[in-house]
């Protein structure tokens, strides 16, 4: 199953999807974002399959985060249904009743780590860098970045990175928790990922799936009440003099001149 770059593979018990567009650095669009979204809905079908892992494919980039292009013509409306979809995908991998993996294979940046932490583990290689650098452009992580972080890593170690936009790497996402495993390439990553998902799927499903909702209960009461705060507040921001010439100086590649209106 294969479109826009977006793969799915079935091998025995594990699904893989992959998001390899290196000339948009695995850049979410609304399409892409939906697409996946039914990428997912085939591996919930099918029933024979019992972990998932989703990784990026040959470029230097897992997800470089929202499509910026995208965003700098949105109208408040539709920046509302994109975060929307998002947050629908983002959940709908959150609450899978199989174990699911984050392979992350370079740049893991914005919507990229949003997704990677609605993950249940997430390993890298080491050329990897991690970061919500919205506030570089005038925005702020719109898919549950900010408390999924703080659920991860503390609030002390997410305000760190959120508020200033900073990436960190591979080592020190290991030290702070963000990932399971760090590996020194692309390939032994693949191979443990895949070790590891095969693991996973050994386990008894009923098992596995009583073991998820577990954590998911303890831990993510409050991810359902963010999703509309979240959307409001990205409509908002779309109408902001501030937002629009973040934007506008990513694109134009320089810095840009903020007027807090």
């Amino acid at each position: 199953m294969k479109r826009d770059g977006v793969i799915l593979e079935k091998n025995g018990k594990v699904a893989t999807i992959t998001l390899d567009m290196p000339e948009t650095r695995n850049a979410l669009s609304l399409s892409i974002i939906e697409y996946i979204d039914k990428q997912v809905d085939e591996v919930i079908k099918d029933k024979d399959i019992q972990c998932l892992i989703i990784t990026g494919g040959t470029g230097k980039f897992f997800v470089s985060g929202a499509n910026i292009e995208n965003l700098e013509v949105m109208t408040p409306s539709n920046a509302k249904d994109f975060i929307e979809a998002g947050h629908k995908l983002f959940t709908k991998i959150e609450t899978l009743d199989i174990p699911t993996i984050a392979a992350i294979n370079g740049y893991c940046l914005g919507g990229g780590l949003e997704l990677s932490m609605c993950c249940d583990i997430r390993i890298c290689t080491r050329r990897a860098w991690l970061g919500l650098p919205e506030i570089k452009i005038g925005m702020i992580p719109g898919w549950g970045g900010a408390l999924r972080l703080q659920k991860l890593i503390g609030q002390s170690r997410a305000k760190y990175m959120i508020l200033r936009g900073h990436m960190i790497s591979s080592q020190k996402a290991l030290d702070f928790g963000l990932v399971s495993e760090v590996y020194g390439d692309i390939k032994t990553m693949r191979e443990k990922a895949n070790e590891l998902a095969d693991e996973l799927a050994g386990y008894a499903p009923i098992t596995m799936k009583m073991i998820k909702r577990q954590f998911y209960d303890a831990a993510n009461k409050q991810t359902s009440d963010i999703a509309e705060t979240d959307a409001l507040a990205l409509a908002f921001l779309q109408t902001t003099e501030d937002a629009k010439e973040g934007l506008r100086a990513y694109l134009q590649k320089r810095q840009p001149t903020y007027k807090g209106r």
